[in-house]
């Protein structure tokens, strides 16, 4: 009934390679010398042979019943979709970062911080769909000028087009990212905040919205302070950077 491309997209040894499905339980691999997050993204759509698009990461482990869920989401959807699942930690001596371990589901909408609604390592949406959204911007993700950020630019403009982003706490995939100490988090994290920074360059003009969410970001490093709580305090990482780092991007 479907064919399912999946595209786990990672950066080594100075290469980019995506993995598109074929067809048959086949896989295609793309090599480029070069490249970063999005470029890897953009060239695992254009090859992959499916109906149903699903993105992971290298270091993810999809859960036994990950396709049953994600085959249900689409055959139940009504309108176009962004769908993000939930994300674990896998390895328990790897810092709680980069997780979405939420027990409910959730829509998206302006409310919500967009960074980190929509994890970039488990999501799905129809071709047709990444169609209408568009290509990842290449300046954003992992190895682009702005390091980061290209899951979240993609939500904002999913978001914006009328499509309906959700997290769902089944779909499930378990991430074994490897960062053990709190200055391999605290220098993601930076990265995130200057991915962030320049996302928000790109879309207040039309997104005025989300001055809003630097406005909050502005006032919770101002109470922190003066004593207030921190950004993070299972890993005591702090607002100041993550404030730094946005107005930098």
């Amino acid at each position: 009934e479907a064919s399912i491309s999946y595209l786990q997209i990672f950066r080594g040894q100075g290469e980019t390679i995506a993995v598109a499905q074929a067809s048959d339980g086949m896989a295609r691999i793309i090599r480029r010398p070069a490249g970063n997050l999005s470029e890897a993204r953009n060239l695992g759509v254009a090859q992959a042979a499916g109906r149903l698009l699903a993105f992971t990461d290298d270091d993810c482990l999809l859960g036994p019943e990950w396709l049953a869920d994600a085959l249900r989401h689409w055959r139940q959807a009504t309108q176009p979709f962004l769908i993000g699942g939930r994300v674990r930690l896998d390895d328990p001596t790897d810092l709680p970062f980069t997780v979405r371990d939420y027990p409910k589901p959730q829509i998206y909408d302006r409310r919500f911080p967009p960074g980190g609604f929509i994890q970039g390592c488990n999501f799905i949406l129809t071709r047709e769909t990444a169609r209408y959204i568009g290509p990842f911007d290449p300046r954003f993700g992992a190895g682009a000028i702005f390091r980061s950020g290209e899951d979240t630019d993609y939500t904002i403009r999913a978001h914006a087009a009328g499509v309906r982003v959700a997290y769902v706490p089944d779909m499930a995939v378990r991430h074994r990212h490897g960062r053990k100490t709190r200055e391999e988090v605290d220098r993601l994290n930076r990265d995130y905040a200057f991915g962030n920074g320049a996302i928000l360059a790109k879309h207040v003009l039309r997104q005025r919205w989300l001055l809003r969410h630097l406005g909050w970001t502005m006032r919770s490093a101002l109470l922190e302070h003066l004593g207030g709580p921190v950004f993070d305090s299972a890993i005591g990482l702090s607002w100041r950077p993550v404030l730094c780092g946005q107005l930098h991007g």
